[in-house]
């Protein structure tokens, strides 16, 4: 799946971050302003991704992932988080 360069950028820049949790983020969909990602947790999580030590928190990533993109000046406008 081709990804605009802002939204490729972001998410490069986020599983950067995640790895060191061994977690990362996957797309599952793309669709115009809707971004759609699959939150996979790192050995160490729990099965619901909760981690006291990780480097970012799985339920702000939303929010955090969103905020990157404007910034970025990204036409997606929404992100959904779905927890494997």
């Amino acid at each position: 799946m081709e990804l605009d360069p802002p939204v490729a950028f972001v998410l490069d820049r986020f599983n950067a971050m995640l790895a060191s949790d061994g977690a990362r983020l996957d797309v599952v969909d793309a669709a115009s302003d809707v971004l759609t990602l699959r939150y996979v947790a790192g050995p160490g999580q729990g099965e619901d991704g909760e981690c006291e030590a990780c480097v970012l928190d799985p339920d702000d990533l939303d929010v955090l992932v969103a905020d990157a993109l404007t910034r970025q000046g990204a036409s997606t406008t929404s992100v959904t988080i779905l927890r494997t």
